[in-house]
């Protein structure tokens, strides 16, 4: 469903201003991402005793 989002953007009128939309949309995932992926791992350790 996501791609088929992507493409009907693409053919909007607002080309210029799609790619950058989608980067800064794509770094704040990877930031949010990280963010949560560190503390997943860190729930998981003190849940396992690991420290």
């Amino acid at each position: 469903m996501v791609v088929a989002e992507q493409q009907i953007n693409l053919r909007a009128p607002l080309k210029i201003q799609i790619p950058s939309q989608l980067l800064r949309c794509g770094k704040n995932f990877l930031l949010t991402y990280q963010s949560y992926a560190a503390l997943r791992n860190l729930y998981r350790a003190l849940h396992l005793g690991e420290f």
